[in-house]
């Protein structure tokens, strides 16, 4: 049948951007003391850029690089993980000050929820992704003018025949490698009997309730 979808914003993640600095500067210690991201402390003394960089990035909820934006300008960009309002970032300390991190010109991208309808009922969720009677919505852009977009949705079965035979093919293999080790002198197997149980439950799965 037909699903309506209407898409009136997607979500994003937090993203943040350092003040720049060059080549020199990136590669010396920052020493500016605490950077507190969503109650996460940082030490910056005696770490570059790029070591702290990595130490954020060993948190989960948050990921840290250094971007090379100019010949000689670099920037520190941290992310959240995940996007959704949920996911946001918090960045404190004096650090946040000292790298510009606080700039609110500097917080790039805000976090935000998609927020959508399928079929008049809304949607306020972090991902752009959803799942609505079985059916995977991705948004991947806003709907223009009050416009929406109508899904039909189609059973195919051209890929049951491939998809079969493939199965068999797969099944048949694993027998016979089965019954290989089982019968081998040679096999560093010493249960054959636990190896060939194995085939018959997986029988059971397949094929049993079909007698």
């Amino acid at each position: 049948g037909f699903t309506t979808v209407s898409v009136s914003q997607l979500a994003q993640k937090d993203v943040y951007q350092s003040n720049t600095v060059n080549g020199v500067t990136k590669d010396a210690a920052i020493n500016q003391g605490e950077l507190v991201i969503n109650g996460e402390s940082f030490d910056t003394n005696n770490k570059t850029y790029k070591q702290l960089a990595d130490e954020i990035n060993a948190k989960t909820g948050m990921n840290a690089s250094l971007e090379q934006v100019g010949n000689d300008s670099f920037r520190l960009v941290i992310k959240s993980e995940e996007s959704g309002i949920a996911n946001k970032l918090t960045i404190s300390g004096a650090a946040s000050t000292a790298l510009g991190l606080d700039d609110p010109l500097n917080n790039i991208l805000k976090a935000q929820d998609l927020k959508a309808t399928v079929d008049m009922v809304e949607y306020e969720v972090s991902s752009n992704v959803l799942t609505v009677d079985g059916l995977k919505i991705t948004a991947n852009k806003v709907d223009s003018n009050g416009s929406s977009s109508s899904i039909n949705i189609v059973e195919d079965n051209t890929q049951i025949e491939s998809q079969m035979k493939n199965f068999l093919t797969k099944y048949n293999e694993l027998v016979a490698l089965v019954e290989l080790e089982a019968q081998s002198a040679d096999s560093v197997l010493s249960d054959k009997s636990s190896v060939r149980n194995i085939i018959s439950q997986i029988k059971d799965k397949l094929f049993g309730s079909y007698g």
